[in-house]
């Protein structure tokens, strides 16, 4: 709970039209840019993104602020927050802003604007007169019950994607409660992953070794009996399109027009009922990931010619890291194109069935013993696969055959082990 007090000007109070006693209220009012409370900052989980500051329009923001001409509160579109109350001092001038639930109050919309002004004030004292001519406008709503509905309104000046409006609603938390302790060699890959826009930038790590949830999803999916069930065809579509593994997730094959709450609980079943496999998932795409060019030398491969390998040696002849394998984030001396791995992995889907008493899902087969027997058959297969495509990992992606081939071998392979036992 914080109680925020600051100076303001033309304060303004609006009342719903509809119903006087709702404690639904919107106020408006100036605030000179030097008396914004930096406190307002702890005030951020409302906001759908991250604020990035290096972006055009971050610094056109602050290039209108540092302006002589005045006129940044009419300009720019200010500060919108939710707060449990606001009172106002008359004789004062004072507003006085109680926020007491950080899911439901504090900042909406115009992040990058309170930023910039925040750490402006913070970081540059001794220019601080360029500041002082200019007032910003807050805009404070009170009662609201959830603010979902406000930030997806609100923030349209660069589109808000799907994933953080979507963590906005807590849509990925029965992913976090399966995998927030998860490690692979020590790594907790959930501490890399991105659940809404720009969540890691400025935090020093780097670029490429964030991973959108959207990619996440797109892995899982291939294992869902919902989305998959067995013998309806392969799951190109988590290769082809992460937006739309992302609304296949979302719906659970229900209709998108299906009520929220029934596609949220039924998101929630099907993702429970995972629970036993996701882990291992990962783990499976990180050990073939890893173990991939290895096995191209066992079958006599010379994997590090193909240019998307991107194997290279240095003066001394002594490899040269090529990138960090998705989840365990280990170094790496050969890449493995997606359009190779998602169908290697998605092969094993073939071992996935639901237990009949618990309805939780289970494998059939160990798949890590299963990769063991099979690893160099299924490479094989994928090879075959590039360079029937002229080595194009894309196409490798979106082939029917090289889904099939590599999945069939796994099939097969179950069911020669369940005849035997």
């Amino acid at each position: 709970m914080a109680t925020i007090t600051f100076p303001v000007k033309s304060f303004k109070k609006f009342e719903d039209p509809f119903d006087k006693k709702s404690p639904r209220v919107k106020y408006r009012f100036l605030v000179k840019t030097i008396d914004v409370p930096v406190s307002l900052l702890d005030w951020m989980n409302t906001n759908p993104r991250e604020q990035n500051l290096s972006t055009d329009v971050s610094k056109d923001i602050a290039d209108s602020l540092r302006g002589i001409n005045r006129s940044f509160h009419l300009w720019n579109r200010g500060v919108l927050f939710s707060a449990d109350s606001i009172r106002y001092d008359n004789k004062t001038e004072n507003v006085e802003m109680v926020l007491t639930d950080d899911s439901i109050h504090g900042n909406i919309d115009g992040g990058h604007t309170l930023r910039i002004i925040c750490d402006y004030i913070k970081n540059v004292h001794n220019r601080i007169e360029d500041y002082e001519t200019q007032y910003v406008e807050f805009e404070v709503v009170t009662g609201l019950e959830s603010t979902v509905l406000l930030a997806e309104a609100r923030n349209t000046s660069t589109q808000v994607d799907t994933t953080s409006i979507e963590e906005l609603k807590n849509s990925f938390q029965c992913i976090k409660d399966i995998i927030s302790d998860q490690e692979i060699d020590g790594e907790r890959y959930y501490d890399r992953i991105s659940f809404k826009q720009n969540q890691y930038h400025g935090s020093g790590r780097k670029k490429e070794s964030i991973i959108d949830v959207r990619e996440f999803i797109a892995i899982i999916n291939m294992f869902s009996l919902v989305l998959y069930p067995q013998g309806s065809g392969h799951p190109i579509q988590s290769y082809t399109g992460k937006e739309t593994s992302l609304n296949k997730f979302l719906n659970m094959g229900l209709k998108k027009d299906e009520k929220e709450d029934v596609r949220k609980l039924a998101r929630e079943k099907e993702i429970e009922k995972m629970s036993n496999i996701i882990p291992d998932i990962i783990k499976l795409w990180d050990e073939i990931e890893r173990e991939f060019p290895n096995v191209t030398k066992q079958i006599n491969k010379r994997y590090g010619r193909k240019s998307y390998s991107n194997y290279h040696t240095d003066s001394d002849d002594r490899p040269i890291i090529a990138g960090h394998a998705m989840f365990s984030n280990q170094a790496i001396y050969y890449t493995v194109p997606k359009g190779l791995m998602y169908p290697l992995v998605g092969a094993f889907r073939a071992l996935v069935k639901e237990d009949a008493d618990t309805g939780l899902y289970q494998w059939v087969e160990n798949p890590f013993v299963v990769w063991n027997e099979l690893k160099e058959r299924l490479v094989e297969s994928i090879l075959t696969s590039s360079l029937e495509q002229n080595d194009n990992p894309n196409a490798v992606g979106k082939s029917i055959s090289a889904w099939d081939g590599v999945y069939t071998k796994v099939y097969i392979y179950s069911l020669e082990r369940q005849v035997q036992q």
